[in-house]
């Protein structure tokens, strides 16, 4: 991990002094272990994102295509709470895509919990902030 942040320190200091070829910087990269080329992609992507709102509205979209990002499990519902009267409990949150309260298939009644799957994952996590 310690050299990986060293060679990382190099390209910083190469963007000001030393030109780094395209293929040493591709070498370079492919050595990187995972978790330190994760962070760097997630650090560029931030940079890049907060000075360009296109690749801002990119990355929002790539992350709004998750649906996992986007759902939320609901449960200790009353016997009561239909999928129409749970969408209406969490619409307050943002646009809700599809919500339904699961039933047992032999007994029609409530098995007491569902999910909200949200437009947005930005309405997920305010909804899941705020329960």
């Amino acid at each position: 991990m310690k050299k990986e942040m060293k060679d990382l320190k190099k390209m910083d200091e190469a963007g000001s002094s030393e030109l780094v070829s395209k293929e040493e910087l591709k070498l370079l990269i492919e050595s990187l272990d995972k978790p330190v080329l994760y962070k760097l992609l997630v650090d560029l992507l931030y940079k890049l994102g907060s000075k360009d709102p296109s690749i801002a509205e990119e990355i929002e979209t790539i992350a709004n295509a998750d649906q996992t990002r986007r759902k939320l499990f609901v449960r200790d519902l009353s016997f009561n709470t239909t999928s129409q009267s749970l969408c209406h409990e969490f619409k307050e949150y943002g646009e809700i895509e599809e919500g339904k309260v699961i039933f047992d298939k032999h007994t029609r009644k409530s098995c007491r919990y569902g999910y909200i799957i949200y437009k947005h994952m930005k309405s997920a996590q305010n909804a899941s902030s705020k329960m």
